[in-house]
């Protein structure tokens, strides 16, 4: 299969196999060699960033990649983090977490030279898997305030200063603009997907997600989609609670083409919710099954996923990113198992 079954696949047509996409934020760096504070420590290397994306998808097959490991970089606020060998690096210090920062920086702050590095990862991407599905991350607004300002501080604000709030939106929404823009005019992506960790109805409630942050969701499919990419919304949280549903049917209003859902949720509700009105992707918690296996229940799991979404708009990934530590061999098995599934 290649990266045009997966924009097949969303658009609704038929396509011979089940394609398979991974957003993988360091496990390429293991088949790559890679030592994980090379590529970050500097800025941020764009061979590396290419060289980690390429080896995972060469060792593992999936059809679609992302276009570089970084997508903003939030050091140029003030954000400070800690690096390790074998795993991404860590948060310690979010940007704003004294919130008068916020007044200090403006969003072309973020036009840094790791920035050019992140878009040049793009077209040494395209270099190297010129048959892959390229695929650009750009941050939902609340994802880049709850990253500046940190979470605990961010639900507080909701909470007890929306005046701040207000102004926290205003710069994470330049900040998400600025990096879109260079994403469409230089990195030239397939599609997008736009992860939301925090747009969580479990977290937010339902008065919150829709007041903060939907209007910002539907700002950011409209840019997406106006530029000619279809959009993949990866939140977070249980959409197929009751609560959950009502979230779901007001996601995919806004006319995501696919809806990228996370753990704990069952997918045979998710195919049929999704039926009939726009693509889904999903599949097995990584941290569960491919960390604890044993190898019997990561074909378990997986056809399982592959059978509840039998004759879906369906593009088989794990729930989350999959980073470096989980087991290759069953990574592989895995793939293997989404391949040879019929």
């Amino acid at each position: 299969m290649s990266g045009q079954d997966i924009l097949s696949r969303i658009e609704g047509e038929e396509v011979p196999g089940i394609p398979s996409f991974l957003y993988d934020t360091s496990l390429g760096t293991y088949f790559a060699d890679i030592d994980v504070r090379d590529i970050y420590r500097n800025g941020f290397d764009a061979e590396l960033s290419a060289r980690s994306i390429s080896a995972s998808r060469k060792a593992l097959g999936h059809d679609g990649v992302i276009g570089s490991l970084l997508c903003t970089d939030c050091r140029a606020f003030g954000a400070e983090y800690t690096y390790f060998m074998d795993r991404q690096p860590m948060m310690v210090k979010p940007a704003f977490s004294d919130p008068s920062a916020l007044y200090e920086h403006s969003p072309n702050d973020m036009d840094t030279g790791s920035m050019d590095e992140c878009m040049r990862s793009y077209t040494l991407v395209r270099e190297y898997e010129p048959d892959a599905a390229i695929v650009a991350t750009i941050p939902s607004v609340l994802l880049m305030a709850a990253t500046n300002r940190g979470v605990e501080a961010l639900l507080m604000d909701m909470m007890v200063d929306t005046d701040y709030l207000r102004d926290l939106m205003i710069f994470s929404k330049d900040v998400v603009e600025y990096v879109s823009d260079r994403m469409f005019n230089e990195a030239g992506p397939d599609l997008v997907v736009i992860p939301g960790a925090y747009d969580n109805i479990d977290l937010l409630g339902e008065e919150s997600l829709t007041d903060v942050s939907l209007p910002d969701l539907k700002w950011l499919y409209d840019r997406c989609n106006g530029n000619g990419l279809d959009v993949i919304l990866h939140p977070h949280g249980v959409l197929t609670s009751e609560t959950g549903r009502r979230t779901l049917d007001l996601f995919i209003d806004i006319g995501f083409e696919c809806i990228y859902y996370g753990e704990y949720n069952d997918h045979r509700t998710m195919g049929e919710l999704c039926d009939g009105r726009t693509a889904c992707m999903g599949g097995i918690d990584s941290a569960t099954t491919i960390f604890l296996g044993p190898d019997e229940r990561v074909v378990k799991d997986t056809t399982d996923v592959l059978d509840a979404m039998r004759d879906r708009r369906f593009i088989y990934s794990c729930s989350c990113s999959v980073d470096r530590g989980l087991d290759p061999d069953r990574m592989r098995l895995m793939m293997d198992t989404v391949r040879e599934y019929r």
